[in-house]
């Protein structure tokens, strides 16, 4: 037996079509369409029943993003200059160890996923690279991104999305990925 809250549920039992509206807590049993088959029990929502609902969760998803940056304001300057002297000095383990833990801060930050997607990709992580570069690439358009973007689609197999990448990166002015798409 399932508890589920219902606003609008939709029952099928061998040919029949019952509709139950309510917004009470009720108990269903998976309904039998022939002996060997059971079907939980889909729920359908209108998305304007709970506005009230979704606009509290958005306010809140709005205070948490501003939140981060906040602590990432206060730390950032302390950490990107320390990443900055290991990169500098081809030590990506070291930056990577810098910048990993504060990625769940979620910086909308370019010279953090920058240095980040960097580090991983000269670490040949190339799949947490891709992750990183992309995401800086949404920050910012950084030209010389695109071809460790591509690069990294090209290690994990994906010849395609890495001749886009090339593409995007020439348009961008970047003539390592012009080279890249001529050969």
């Amino acid at each position: 037996m399932k508890r589920v809250l219902v606003f609008s549920l939709i029952l099928l039992s061998q040919g029949a079509i019952n509709k139950v509206k309510s917004q009470k807590t009720v108990s269903v049993e998976p309904v039998i369409l022939n002996q060997s088959q059971k079907v939980d029990v889909t729920i359908k929502r209108d998305p304007w029943e709970n506005l009230a609902e979704n606009l509290r969760i958005a306010q809140e998803q709005k205070r948490e993003v501003s939140e981060r940056n906040r602590k990432w304001a206060l730390m950032r300057d302390p950490i990107i200059s320390t990443a900055r002297v290991h990169y500098k000095n081809n030590n990506f383990d070291s930056v990577l160890v810098v910048l990993a833990p504060h990625e769940y801060l979620r910086p909308s930050d370019l010279e953090f996923y920058t240095l980040l997607g960097k580090s991983y990709y000269y670490s040949a992580m190339y799949s947490a690279a891709k992750v990183c570069l992309q995401t800086a690439l949404e920050i910012g358009k950084e030209s010389s991104l695109y071809l460790l973007l591509g690069n990294s689609y090209e290690y994990l197999g994906d010849h395609k999305e890495a001749q886009k990448t090339y593409k995007k990166g020439s348009k961008a002015g970047d003539n390592d990925c012009k080279l890249r798409l001529e050969r």
